[in-house]
Parts: structure tokens; C-alpha cells; sequence
């Protein structure tokens, strides 16, 4: 039976609203017990206040629910889209009539998507998801308003006042996210708990493995014993953050808060340690479910030794006075170190010996391992997704919302943010593109050459925010610019994971998805008010290289006419012909079209994107020659997308004042590109049948031609295009203007290497030109075109720091790949085979079989040792990328790092230790593994001078002031 039939069998429609119930309860429950603990009893007008917005979900959740198991005597391919105008009209008529119902457009809004999303998911079945829809807008709500009800009194503070307004905010973001974890993991409890009870079982694939809930059945218990155990994890930061906000002193016989200085000092295990956490209990599960009872006891033992080392170091050891301390003397390193072992010890001894539980192998993959295969693609690239925007944004809001010196707000990345936040004012205020800006070259003035989409969804994403939340205008345009360019960078993830998913294999698509979120070379022009283009552009050219990989992958090895004709239209034909046979080849080819478009409009260098796919167009055309293959399929392709890039934003560049249709580092580039398209598509389509010597000649010599009468109009100096097609519109011409220009200088090798990581820059290159020789030998086009992309990306950072940027997607996708390859190359089924023929009986005869299997196929281990050390060299250089220069994070992280490995490793005896053995002092600003890269916020003189300087002459026009002069 559907959805609507299980219903029906019920009897009654309104069961649907149970579930809604259960969590609303659960939630607010767990809210009203963290507030009584935080800041004791709330007036019941503040409780309706709060409750407000989960109400408003939890009503549409309900109505959703309702109208999706409802007979409404709508045919069932129509009721979705009806009902979803019907919520849209409910919500549009507060905002005609605002006055008259006084509801806010945050309510309206959240009632309309939720009602939406949750019919959606529940007319697919997905339940369980409409479910945890609820869980995590319900959670966020409350946790918005827990971390606004929760004061941190400042009585007692001895730092600075920009100091305190960075702890202020902290603490409030700390209470967020602890109280929203807390809630998403409790909510997770209740959902499964009700699947299969309260509420039907759905069938979306997350959840549809996973048995309908029994307390009596022993899956279960164990279920909802490890989702507990998760609650419990995540509400120790949150009780503790509740517990403080209380926290007074006696001051002079004067009672007066402390709380904001204590929890300034950190003693205690935050929401990256709870995360961190989580994971390991999920690791743990795993192992026991595999009945690899000694890793499930190693990883448990060594995780809660670690905690409770953790706590030893911030001073608060929970008043378990056993254990060590942490002098750093001798004494306590071997304390420790005697700790460490026997526990270690203790542990491999009672599993192997069964006391922790059956450890006989497993003739079948257990349940969590079956739904990890099933799950485990989408579950880690969203984890890739949450970690960079995590690292974009974590550490560098409070810096740019309090900047040094002002306490205003800040951006990174010198001047060229600044002017695009003078256009997003612009926009914002008068509703229209700034075109040309009297200001810049006064006083003759000039053209603001921004292209205007990117400046635009920046502008657009503060109405937007001023519309949903009703706040300041002026700070939600600041949350835009800041925050958009993060979210840009973040979603790079997946048009990048999708291409290698797509050329390789699930595995490959993971390892480049968190390749391009920890690259430091890509967060560095991505982070939290780094208003630039920069992220904007690679996002729209990563989808343009998917939709073109996609329909690379389609064209088929077929001749489109039997008879060629020289007719030029005969490419137009192929065109029309090939949208008849393989529409999907062409659709894809139109959206890598317009995702150019995309770029071109919020960028002026968007052409070297087509550029590269031309080159490949190129190579694979002269293959297909000598091969006697048809060329017209690829070049229809290439056709279709390079016009609907070349129309899309034309009407942007040939708008007469803008002057840039022409500009070689505008438009004009295009034209050589779609010419040389069209020349280089006739020659080989238009003879195809002719001997490959004879065309090869022709075609060599019309393109000799083009090319001799460009250097002749340029030795004339009628015409550069001469320059412009050999120098990338100027840019890698060597003159003296270029040369005051840092970023356009070739960078130092040692920067360019560890912008990508050295070890997955050597494997992508190597890769590239693997893959250009296997496409070339194999005619797989998606491989000729990524190694072609990489090695001419690699050129382009060799050459000039700006393409350092521009090269991170092509080294992840291909580095990604080149991983995978390594991978499967090793073996890893024949190393399994070897390992199960040697015996796996107990956890002894498993031991042994690993060293035989290993002995007999080395390049397991081996590359699991190189994989070891990229990830930790990748992890640590993108955290570093991400923490701002300057910021007392940055010592925190790298003193956080210097103490993962026990002391006992730095014990110097005689000259010799296995780690430095010196002392981390974090006051002496030197870093040991931070301070390579990071964003760079202007420091108090600058941040005081700029202000002083726009403070001067307020009583004459703006233009007729003094000015900032800066160069790009």
C-alpha cells in the first residue's frame, strides 16, 4: 500500500498530526530544561514569544501532513503543485494586508516552505526526512532564541572592550550550536523511535533499511542505546555553557556576575569535541557490528584517555583526582604513559578473549555496514559540504564583524571587496546596476567593469534578509557581502564531486569532494568577507565542466550523415541532427552553456573556461581524423554550448557605454574561440572522408592564414589580435604595468605546491597525463578533457599567482581521481582474498592473516600510508587557510595539535626524542604547524586611519573630499 492507502487503512487522517506532536514536545521539553538550568523562570508572554516560530513549523508539519494523505478529489499528479500555490497564497496575504494581521514574514515564510517540503517528502514516502525537516527547523528556532535568552554577564571582565564583544558573541554562538545538535540529536531518537509505531515506516533510502522500531527486538535496544549515548554527548558542552551563565564572584562584598570571564577560559569539552565524538562512537558501533571487538575496544579506550587528557590540560579534570597531572614534568609524562599501556593492554586482552562479545567473523555484512554502502556516497559528501563551509566561515565572523581598532565591519582581500561593496550600496539603493562611477579617475570618471550577477546576488541576499527578518538593512547587506562568497565556495563540493562520481567511481567522487573543501589554495579566496568574484566564478565553472563531462560522456561513436557536404550550414545540420538523436547530449551541452553565461556575467575572465575546452575540442578533432571518425557530434556539442554562452550575456557587453564587447579582457576573446570552433569543425566534419594527410595540409594551412594575417594587422598596428589570442587578453604579457601587480608574478613553487598539497599535486599531474594518453588511446573524451583542463591550469599557476585559485578544482577532480586509480591499481580484492585465506577465525589469526596479506601485497600498506599523510597534511594546511593571520585561534589550533600525541613520545633521553621535546609556549607567537596561509584582516592603524580619513570634510560632497588611493 502507498502513503495514502496506509492512511486510509488507519482510518483517520489526523494520526498524521502525532508525530509533529511527539517532536514539538520533545523539543520544547528539552528546551524549558535548558533555559530553567541557564537563567532559571521566563515570563509566559517571553515563552509565547519564543514558541512562536516552532509553532508555525510544527503547524505547517501538520498541515502538510494532512492535506498529502487527504482525499481532496484532485488527481494525484496535480495535488502536489495545487496545494503548493494554495500554501503560497495563505502566506501572501499577510503581506498584502500587513497592518490589519501584524504577522511577520519570518512566520509566513516558514509556514509556507515547511508545509511545502513536508507534503513533498511525505507524498514520496520519505517520512522519516519530513521528519528530521521538523527536528532541525524546530531546533534552530529554539536554539536562536536559547542563545538570545542566555546573558553572559561582563561585570567581572579585565580585556579590552573589543575583547568582550568577540567573547559576547562567542558565547552566544557556542549556546546556538550546542543547544541545535543537542535538539537534532535528540529529535533523531524520537523520529526512529516513532517509525514503524507512531508513524508509518517510510521507504526513503536513509532510513528505509532500518527496521521499524520494537523495544523488544535487540537491534533496537542497541539503536536507541547509541543514539542516546549521542544526546548525551552532545548535551555535555550545552549543560556545561547552562551551567556557567550563572557564575558570580564577591567583588568588595559585592556579588557580581563572572560568567563571560569563565567562559572565556575554555575548561571544558566544546561542540567540536562532542562532533569529533559522535564520529568515534559511530566507529565504534561499526566495529562491534563487524564483531571486530579489539579495534571497537582500542578506538573506545584510547578516545576516553584522550578526553580525559583534554580536560587535564584546560585545568579541569572533573574532580577525578587520579588522574596525572599536566606539569609536563617527568613524573606525569610517565604516569600518563603507564596509563596508556595497561589500558591498551587491558583492553586487547578482554576482547580477544570475548569479553566484549562474540568475536567469530561474519559470513554476511552486518546491517550498519549494509546501510553505510548504500548511504555512505551522499552521507560524506554532506559532510564534506558542512566541513568547508565550517572552515570558511568559522573563524573569520567575529573578526569581520568586529574589526580591530573600530569595532565595525571588516573584509579581507584588500581593495577590490571594498569597491565591490560600493556597488552593492549602490544597487541596494537605488534598485539599479552601477554603471559608470564619477569617483573612480576623477574627475573624467569611468565605468564600474564588474559585470553585475555577482554584485547583484550579493545585493539581493540582504534584501532578501531584510525582508525575511525585518532587522537592519544596512546589517543584513553586511551579512550578505560577508557571508555569500563562503557559501559559493562551500557548494564547490559538489559539481566537483559529481565529475570524478561520473568518470570513476563513488570513491573517487568522495575523496575529491573533501580534496577541494580542506585545499588551502581554494579557501583562501572563499572565506567569511572576502567579497570577491573569485568563488562566484570557479562554482559556475565547475557546473559548466560537469554538464560538459556529461555530455562528453553521451556522444555516441556514430557518423551523424552518411554523405558530408562543405556546405558551412552542413555544421548547423548537425546541430538539428543531433538534438533529434541524443537530446540529452545537447541539453547537457546548453546547460555547461549557461553555466558559462552564469560566469561571464559576474566575471570578465570567464573565457578561459570555453578556452580549455576548446583545446580539448581541438585534440580530440584531430584524433577523430586520423581515426576516419565522425567530428560533428563533439563539434555540435561544442557549437551548442559555446552560442548559448556567447548570447546569454551579450546584451551585457554590447551595451554601448559599457565598451567591453571588443575589449580583450572582455568579450572578444570569444569570437577567436567560436571562430576557430567553426574553422577547425568544417575542415574535419566537412572531410571527414578525405585521406587525414590531405586535411591535415588543408587545415593547417587556412589556420596558417588567420594566424599570419593577425601578426601582419598587428606589425601594422591596425589590429593586436596578435597579443590578445597568444597572451590571455594581456594578461601574461610582461610590461611594467603588470609588473607592480603581486598576484600577476609567478609564485615561489613552494607556495604553488602547498596550495593544492604537495603529495596531491604530484599525483594530479601525473594523473593529467595519464589521462590524456588513455583518452587519446581509448577515445574517452571526459579523460582527454580533465587532463587537458589540469595541465593547462597547472601552466596557468606556474605562470602567475592569481591562477593558483583557478587551478584548485581541476588538481582536486583529477588528484581525486589519480587517488582512486592509485587505489584500485593496489588491489585491494586480492589483498582481502589473501587475507581471508591465511585465517580469520579470532582476532589472533586475523592479526596474523594482515602481516601475511601484507607481506605478499605491499602497496596496500604502503598507500595507506600515503594516504595517511595527505589527509593530515591536507587537513592541517586547509584548518590553517582558514583561521585568519593574527587571530589568537590560530595558537589555539596549533597548541590543540602539539597535544594530541602523549607526552611520553617528547621524553628526551640523552639527545635523542621521538617528537621535539621541547614546551609549547603559546605567548611566545611562534606556530608550529599554523601561520602558512589564512586571510588577512587590516589591523587597528589602518582601520583608525580609514575611518579618521572618512570623518574629514563631511560638509562638502563626497566627491569633492580627500581620497584613499590604492592600486590593484
Amino acid at each position: 500500500m502507498n502513503v495514502r492507502e496506509d492512511a486510509k487503512a488507519d482510518g483517520n487522517s489526523l494520526k498524521e498530526l502525532v508525530p509533529v506532536s511527539a517532536i514539538l514536545v520533545a523539543l520544547v521539553a528539552l528546551f524549558l530544561g535548558s533555559e530553567a538550568l541557564a537563567n532559571g523562570t521566563m515570563e509566559n508572554d517571553g515563552y509565547l514569544r519564543i514558541l512562536t516560530l516552532p509553532l508555525a513549523a510544527a503547524l505547517a508539519a501538520s498541515v502538510g501532513r494532512v492535506l498529502s494523505v487527504a482525499e481532496l478529489g484532485i488527481p494525484s499528479h496535480f495535488k502536489t503543485g495545487a496545494l503548493s500555490i494554495l500554501f503560497i497564497l495563505v502566506s501572501v496575504i499577510p503581506e498584502i494586508v500587513p497592518e490589519a494581521l501584524g504577522i511577520d514574514t519570518l512566520i509566513t515564510f516558514t509556514f509556507t516552505s515547511m508545509g511545502i517540503a513536508t507534503m513533498m517528502l511525505v507524498n514520496s514516502n520519505r517520512r522519516e526526512e519530513a521528519n528530521m525537516l521538523l527536528v532541525t527547523v524546530v531546533g534552530f528556532y529554539l536554539s536562536v532564541s536559547m542563545a538570545a535568552s542566555t546573558n553572559f554577564g561582563s561585570e567581572s571582565w579585565a580585556g579590552t572592550e573589543e575583547e568582550m564583544i568577540d567573547a559576547i558573541r562567542s558565547s552566544a554562538a557556542s549556546i546556538l550550536f550546542a543547544f541545535w545538535a543537542s535538539s537534532i540529536s535528540l529529535g533523531l531518537i524520537i523520529v526512529l523511535a516513532m517509525r514503524g509505531t507512531l508513524d508509518i515506516a517510510g521507504e526513503g533510502k536513509l532510513f528505509s533499511a532500518i527496521s521499524s522500531f520494537d523495544f523488544n527486538n535487540d537491534s533496537s535496544k542497541q539503536l536507541m542505546s547509541i543514539l542516546g549515548l549521542v544526546f548525551a554527548v552532545q548535551f555535555i558542552p550545552l549543560l556545561w555553557l547552562c551551567s556557567i551563565s550563572g557564575e558570580t564572584i564577591v567583588v568588595d562584598g559585592e556579588v557580581i556576575s563572572n560568567a563571560l570571564a569563565k567562559y572565556s577560559e575554555h575548561q571544558y569539552l566544546g561542540s567540536v569535541w562532542a562532533l569529533m565524538t559522535c564520529l568515534v562512537i559511530f566507529c565504534w558501533a561499526f566495529f562491534r557490528s563487524e564483531r571486530w571487538q579489539v579495534m571497537a575496544a582500542l578506538i573506545a579506550v584510547n578516545w576516553i584517555l584522550y578526553s580525559a587528557a583534554r580536560l587535564v590540560e584546560i585545568g579541569n579534570p572533573l574532580g577525578i583526582e587520579v588522574l596525572p597531572a599536566s606539569s609536563g614534568d617527568s613524573t606525569s609524562a610517565a604516569a600518563w604513559f603507564f596509563l596508556i599501556f595497561w589500558s591498551n593492554v587491558a583492553a586487547y586482552i578482554l576482547s580477544i578473549r570475548g569479553y566484549f562479545g562474540d568475536t567469530a567473523p561474519l559470513r554476511e555484512h552486518s546491517a550498519i555496514r549494509a546501510w553505510w554502502n548504500a548511504n555512505y556516497y551522499g552521507i560524506m559528501i554532506s559532510m564534506a559540504l558542512f566541513v568547508s563551509l565550517a572552515i570558511r566561515a568559522g573563524w573569520n565572523i567575529l573578526p569581520a564583524m568586529n574589526a580591530s581598532g573600530t569595532q565595525l565591519w571588516d573584509m579581507t582581500g584588500g581593495s577590490d571587496p571594498w569597491y565591490m561593496k560600493r556597488v552593492i550600496d549602490y544597487v541596494v539603493a537605488e534598485r539599479s546596476h552601477f554603471i559608470f562611477d564619477s569617483d573612480r579617475s576623477y574627475p573624467m570618471g569611468v565605468i564600474n567593469p564588474r559585470p553585475p550577477l555577482f554584485s547583484w546576488s550579493l545585493a539581493l541576499g540582504g534584501l532578501g534578509l531584510n525582508w525575511l527578518t525585518d532587522s537592519s538593512g544596512d546589517q543584513m547587506v553586511w551579512w550578505s557581502v560577508s557571508a555569500m562568497p563562503a557559501v559559493y565556495g562551500a557548494l564547490i563540493v559538489l559539481p566537483l564531486a559529481g565529475i570524478a562520481r561520473r568518470v570513476h567511481s563513488d570513491f573517487a567522487g568522495v575523496i575529491t569532494a573533501w580534496l577541494i573543501a580542506l585545499m588551502p589554495g581554494h579557501i583562501g579566496h572563499s572565506t567569511f568577507a572576502l567579497a570577491d568574484h573569485d568563488s562566484f566564478a570557479l562554482l559556475f565553472i565547475s557546473m559548466a565542466f560537469y554538464f560538459w563531462v556529461r555530455a562528453v560522456e553521451g556522444i555516441r561513436d556514430e557518423r551523424l550523415f552518411a554523405e558530408t557536404s562543405r556546405n558551412p550550414l552542413y555544421l548547423i545540420a548537425g546541430i538539428r541532427e543531433m538534438w533529434l538523436r541524443n537530446p540529452m547530449v545537447m541539453s547537457c551541452a546548453t546547460l555547461s552553456g549557461i553555466s558559462f553565461a552564469t560566469v561571464a556575467l559576474g566575471w570578465k575572465g570567464f573565457v578561459y573556461g570555453p578556452g580549455i575546452l576548446f583545446l580539448a575540442f581541438s585534440v580530440q578533432a584531430f584524433l577523430n581524423l586520423f581515426r576516419g571518425r565522425d567530428s560533428l557530434p563533439i563539434t555540435a556539442a561544442s557549437l551548442q554550448m559555446l552560442f548559448t554562452a556567447f548570447v546569454i550575456p551579450l546584451p551585457f557587453y554590447i551595451w554601448p557605454g559599457m565598451d567591453l564587447l571588443f575589449d580583450p579582457s572582455g568579450f572578444q576573446p570569444m569570437f577567436y574561440i567560436i571562430g576557430f570552433t567553426l574553422a577547425l569543425g568544417w575542415v574535419t566534419c566537412s572531410f571527414r572522408d578525405k585521406p587525414w594527410l590531405l586535411v591535415v595540409a588543408s587545415g593547417t594551412a587556412l589556420f596558417g592564414a588567420i594566424l599570419l594575417s593577425l601578426f601582419v594587422l598587428q606589425a601594422i598596428n591596425f589590429y593586436n589580435g596578435w597579443d590578445i589570442l597568444f597572451t590571455g587578453g594581456f594578461y601574461f604579457s610582461k610590461n611594467k604595468i603588470f609588473g607592480t601587480i603581486g598576484e600577476a608574478q609567478a609564485p615561489s613553487r613552494g607556495v604553488l605546491f602547498a596550495s593544492y598539497g604537495p603529495v596531491v599535486a604530484i599525483i594530479a599531474i601525473s594523473c593529467a597525463i595519464f589521462l590524456i594518453w588513455k583518452g587519446a588511446r581509448k577515445n574517452r573524451q571526459s579523460h582527454l578533457l580533465l587532463g587537458t583542463w589540469t595541465i593547462v591550469a597547472a601552466y596557468m599557476a606556474w605562470s602567475a599567482g592569481r591562477f593558483i585559485f583557478n587551478a584548485t578544482p581541476a588538481m582536486a577532480v583529477v588528484g581525486g581521481l589519480g587517488i582512486a586509480m592509485l587505489w584500485n591499481a593496489a588491489n585491494p580484492a586480492d589483498f582481502l582474498k589473501e587475507y581471508r585465506r591465511a585465517g580469520i577465525g579470532n582476532p589472533s589469526a586475523r592479526r596474523r592473516s594482515t602481516f601475511t596479506a601484507s607481506r605478499r601485497h605491499p602497496g596496500i600498506p604502503a598507500l595507506m600510508m600515503v594516504f595517511l599523510l595527505v589527509a593530515s597534511q591536507h587537513a592541517t594546511y586547509g584548518i590553517d587557510s582558514g583561521i585568519p593571520r593574527g587571530e589568537e585561534a590560530a595558537t589555539d589550533v596549533d597548541q590543540a595539535i602539539y597535544e594530541i600525541a602523549p607526552d611520553f613520545l617528547r621524553w628526551s633521553i640523552g639527545d635523542f626524542s621521538i617528537l621535539q621535546d621541547e614546551e609549547y609556549d603559546p605567548d611566545s607567537g611562534m606556530l608550529r604547524y599554523m601561520g602558512t596561509f589564512g586571510p588577512g584582516f587590516n589591523g587597528a592603524d589602518w582601520n583608525t586611519a580609514y575611518q579618521w580619513l572618512s570623518e574629514q570634510d563631511t560638509d562638502v560632497g563626497f566627491s569633492q573630499r580627500p581620497a584613499f588611493v590604492s592600486w590593484w
